[in-house]
């Protein structure tokens, strides 16, 4: 080989280059004396060089006999990282074999795109301290390497290869095309991480078997419905309402496929209850947003924008995420579209949705979508015409098309249902004259037109019980088709329903018809065991989990199963789960009228202590602590695989750690049965707050722990109740550091709770033994239970009457309804822009303008409902109408909190004043109003009358006046004396109680609604005193609150709790 000509090289350039000769420019060799290769164990000390490192600790390597650079060929590891780690260099020679030279970042991503030889200067070791001093020469010496290198390379040669300038205008478009793949994956992996549930659309795996309508069935309804999309004078919304059995759901998958083939069908959702996430609505927005965005990839920017302004709104309220992923970004599409766009939905078996204010609440927001012309969207809605469902829709009259099926003419339905049954009755024969004897095949035309209208009087209009009846005739292991045909005719009723009925008692009965005693029992049982469990578990389970889970084995539980497939829905692949084919089925088994008119009839919360008990079972026998095998106790859940939580915790484990609790408040267990979910606590809670961490439903351990609670007052079981409530302190107190680090359950959370926890007594064990220095807490839990923490300054707060819920005012001009038994929103919304709030201690809103004043508070209950009370007060310049003097101070109007409309408004009275402050009664039914001339109203809601008044005006001049949420006490507090009396309404104002606090003013009070427990605010400060056996006694002063120029006060109506603040919304319990 021939000496190389690098040497010559350099010295040209540096002849050529004066500049470069100059000291400390370092484009010449540097010498020995500055090349160091130090140990590889050896770690550096000091700066950002080696000169206060060891040199004793250098490699002594030969000394080479000239100074000339050396040229090596072979690999170059190239990384889009430093690396500044001797040892892991020499691992990594070590991995990829020594044939690698050295490692480098400037080619990395380049060489497979771009065709090229890499060149390297070798200026360092890859240590710790970078080296540099021979930088420069390094990079002359690859410079001139790379002139000698092209000395030798073809003319030819040279001129054919592209130019770097035309490699890169041919990558530029593939960068571009790149660079969009990267945004829609971005965006892509936005609706990836939705928790929307697959099983819920007509064409998923779930439904795979799901029946459309037949060709000639349902022609004029499904014309009706096409007509209905078409028409632009059409209203948003179709309901089709029916019966159970009338193939609500094959009519809509009918109208959900056909959209699709036409690529108009927006999204779908199809509720089923009894199944994770189908039978509510907490993924349906989400569910419904994703597909939306599928179909119209416009819109995921859109929906992108709104999950990365907030990430946690799928977890948000029903109108949030409704508003922020469906409604908005439909507005956005609507106004930027430049042609049509026709958007159907389909929604079917709303009444299976367990969350009756939802449904009604959906309803609503339903009808808030009305766009321009550039987009037509139609919402297809099926239910039973339940009550909820019918009130939902009276609330939105009007606003919507509407069809009943059970009153489609009677002979459209038998044709229907005839053309039904010809087309599976025909499958059937087939199917057996197949594998039967040529002397047992039916013949052509079976089962006969007289008795295919024997099927249809006996099954119409339920197009469910003649699938059954299919169903049933089509099960080889229970007979020929013939056979069991004539034992379904034997059967006959009166009503659609009963008829029904008698189709699944025929069904039933075959399982024991004759069969000797013993044996009929022990089917039975099994049944009972069995299909019992199946339809009552909370969501399916496949049969290896339902084996583990009821202590069956498989085998039995499968030869059960596939002797009813004409009732359950029996899958093929051993993995899917079990379920019913329709909840009509379900309804038949559990049916209180039927006790003790068949043997099959389940005993529902019975069936539910079984599995409460056998749930904790399962969690006993597999829950454990770290169940991952995460390698360190703040392993965040985001460093998880997603499947790994899914592979250590199997289906059996999560359906017990979900479910228990529901089972438990389900069924008829005995107060001394409870025993076992105390030792369950006592041995596994943290395990279980671990498991659920890691399955990402932590926040719903304490929706579970509220309801534990709250079922556990019906007993005297008091060492359980004190354990659960301590844990439901324990799991809000630390619910965010186990969410973010399930293993911190065992660590952190212990050692901040209060010394007397009892969780931090019964598991102080589990602390590892590293952790040396406990904190410093607090002996007790103290009175704040629950801290709701928000952006915004809170204005405002009032408790519901059941105290589940504070609706807050906040300074953005929104009102929010807290959960107090969790850290959720339950609702907002009342947005105005254009109020603000007027003053810290009440709920006045008044407007920029100064023309109108609002006062808003609210009223919340369960159940009935949420009413948002309103008062509107004009002033002199107000586009109102000017009030009189002898006018109560203005006008009353009742709104729905649900969805803001207006109800009605209230009269007004003949006394005179202005509004002190306005509240309901307990039962939202009366409204009692506070004027400033010390007189006390009481209307009636519904009418509007005042039914009694309470004049105080006689009394000292400076009053404060309370009544209780029951109507039975009144209270007043006196700033001139000092003193609060306690009247009896009923007494015609007659004193009951009264004390006076010496030493400090009164400014204001708030008193419980059981009249127990009064706060007052006085000149010092605030103080909560308890009212018993006549007597004043001071629970808490001032020092013991937080304290505020600008705070409030709020008791719940149980008069358990009261806020205190105003930013955070503390809770204190007396």
């Amino acid at each position: 080989m021939r000496p190389s000509k690098i040497p010559q090289l350099i010295e040209a350039m540096l002849k050529a280059n004066p500049g470069m000769k100059r000291p400390g420019r370092n484009f010449s060799y540097q010498g020995s004396e500055k090349d160091h290769l130090f140990q590889s164990d050896y770690e550096h000390v000091g700066g950002k060089t080696c000169a206060n490192c060891d040199v004793s600790r250098t490699i002594c390597r030969d000394e080479r006999g000239t100074t000339e650079p050396m040229i090596h060929y072979g690999v170059i590891a190239s990384g889009n990282t430093l690396i500044k780690d001797a040892k892991f260099r020499d691992r990594l020679a070590e991995r990829i074999g020594y044939q690698c030279l050295c490692v480098e970042m400037e080619a990395a991503g380049l060489v497979d795109k771009f065709p090229c030889l890499v060149i390297r200067g070798i200026c360092d070791y890859a240590d710790s301290h970078k080296n540099d001093q021979w930088q420069r020469y390094a990079a002359s010496t690859a410079a001139a390497f790379a002139v000698e290198l092209l000395s030798h390379v073809p003319v030819r040669q040279l001129a054919e290869s592209p130019r770097v300038l035309e490699i890169l205008q041919s990558l530029e478009g593939k960068v571009d095309s790149i660079s969009h793949q990267i945004q829609q994956t971005d965006l892509l992996s936005t609706l990836e991480k939705f928790p929307s549930v697959a099983e819920a659309l007509f064409n998923s795996y779930a439904e795979e078997h799901s029946p459309t309508c037949l060709p000639e069935t349902r022609v004029q309804l499904l014309a009706d419905i096409d007509e209905w999309i078409m028409s632009a004078e059409s209203k948003t919304i179709f309901w089709l309402n029916g019966m159970a059995g009338t193939v609500k759901s094959t009519i809509s998958r009918t109208v959900a496929q056909r959209q699709w083939e036409i690529h108009c069908l927006g999204a779908n959702f199809f509720f089923k209850r009894g199944e994770a996430g189908r039978g509510n609505m907490s993924k349906l927005v989400p569910t419904l947003a994703r597909q939306l965005a599928m179909h119209i990839p416009s819109m995921i920017s859109s929906i992108k924008k709104a999950i990365d302004a907030d990430p946690s709104l799928p977890t948000k309220t029903l109108a949030e995420q409704f508003e922020k992923l469906i409604k908005e970004p439909l507005k956005e599409l609507a106004a930027s579209s430049s042609s049509p766009n026709s958007l159907v939905i389909v929604i079917d078996a709303l009444d299976e949705c367990e969350e009756e204010f939802h449904i009604k609440r959906l309803l609503s927001l339903f009808t808030k979508l009305e766009y321009p012309d550039s987009l037509k969207l139609r919402v297809f809605i099926t239910s039973r015409p339940e009550l909820p469902i019918q009130l939902g829709f009276l609330d939105i009259n009007g606003m919507y098309q509407g069809l009943e099926l059970h009153s489609i003419s009677r002979d459209i339905m038998e044709h229907d249902i005839s053309i039904f049954l010809r087309h599976e009755l025909d499958g059937i024969r087939k199917s057996y004259n197949y594998v039967a004897c040529s002397d047992q095949r039916l013949a052509e035309q079976w089962p006969g037109s007289a008795k295919i209208g024997q099927l249809v009087s006996m099954t119409q209009p339920l197009f469910i019980a003649a699938a059954t009846v299919c169903r049933f005739l089509n099960d080889a292991a229970l007979g020929g088709p013939e056979e069991l045909l004539a034992r379904i005719l034997e059967s006959s009723s009166r009503t659609h329903m009963s008829r029904l009925n008698d189709i699944y008692a025929s069904i039933l009965a075959l399982q024991v018809i004759d069969r000797p005693r013993t044996e009929q029992e022990e089917i039975v049982k099994s049944f009972h065991s069995i299909v019992g469990a199946i339809v009552t578990l909370a969501t399916p389970l496949a049969v290896s989990s339902l084996s583990l889970l009821l202590n069956i084995s498989a085998t039995k539980i499968d030869m059960k199963i596939k002797v009813l497939q004409s009732v359950l829905d029996v899958p093929k692949n051993p993995e899917a789960p079990v379920r019913i084919l329709h909840l009509s089925f379900r309804d038949y088994l559990v049916d209180p009228d039927l006790q003790g008119t068949t043997d099959f009839w389940v005993d529902e919360k019975a069936m539910h202590r079984r599995l409460a008990s056998r749930c904790l079972f399962i969690m006993d026998s597999m829950l454990r602590k770290n169940l991952c095998r995460l390698p360190f106790p703040g392993t965040s859940l985001s460093e998880i695989e997603d499947h790994e939580p899914l592979k250590s915790i199997p289906p059996e484990l999560r359906y017990a750690c979900h479910y228990w609790v529901h089972h438990y408040v389900s069924s008829n267990i005995e107060e001394h049965e409870a025993h076992e979910v105390y030792a369950f606590l006592e041995k596994h809670l943290l395990h279980w707050l671990e498991a659920m961490s890691l399955l990402g439903h932590i926040t719903d351990c304490l929706t579970m722990l509220h309801v534990l609670d709250t079922w556990l007052e019906k007993y005297s079981c008091e060492d359980l109740s004190d354990l659960v409530k301590d844990s439901l302190r324990f799991a809000r107190t630390h619910l965010s550091i186990i969410d973010e680090a399930p293993l911190q359950v065992y660590s952190s959370a212990i050692v901040f709770s209060p010394k007397n926890s009892i969780v931090r007594r019964l598991f102080a064990n589990q602390v590892p033994s590293w952790l040396l220095a406990w904190p410093v807490v607090d002996d007790e839990w103290g009175p704040c239970s629950l801290v709701i923490g928000h952006s915004g300054e809170v204005k405002s707060a009032i408790f519901s009457p059941d105290s589940k819920a504070i609706a807050a005012i906040y300074d953005e001009k929104t009102i929010r309804i807290l959960s107090t038994s969790s850290v959720s929103s339950l609702l907002t919304g009342f947005e105005d822009p254009s109020l603000e709030l007027d003053s810290w201690y009440s709920t006045n809103l008044e407007s920029a303008d100064g023309r109108l004043r609002r006062s808003l508070e609210v009223s919340l209950t369960y159940g009935n409902g949420f009413f948002l009370l309103s008062r509107l007060e004009g002033t002199a310049h107000s586009k109102w109408k000017p009030i009189p003097s002898g006018d109560v101070g203005g006008r009353i109007g009742i709104w729905n909190a649900r969805n803001g409309e207006f109800m009605h408004e209230l009269k007004s009275s003949s006394y005179k004043g202005k509004f002190e402050s306005l509240m309901f009664s307990e039962d939202a039914t009366k409204l009692i109003v506070i004027l400033n001339t010390r007189i006390a109203l009481i209307h009636d809601i519904q009418s509007g009358k005042c039914e009694q008044a309470f004049d105080f005006s006689a009394s000292s001049l400076n009053w404060s006046v309370e009544l209780s949420h029951d109507l039975t006490m009144i209270l007043t507090a006196s700033s001139d004396d000092n003193t609060v009396r306690i009247w009896d309404p009923h007494t015609e104002g007659k004193g009951l109680k009264s004390s006076t606090i010496r030493n400090n003013k009164i400014l204001e009070v708030e008193r419980s609604a059981n009249g127990r427990a009064v706060v007052l605010k006085t000149a010092r400060g605030h103080e909560i005193w308890s009212l018993r056996r006549n007597k004043f006694k001071c629970l808490l002063a001032r020092d013991n609150l937080p304290f505020s120029s600008r705070d409030f006060i709020q008791f719940s109506p149980d008069s358990g709790t009261v806020i205190i603040d105003n930013e955070r919304c503390p809770l204190y319990r007396h």
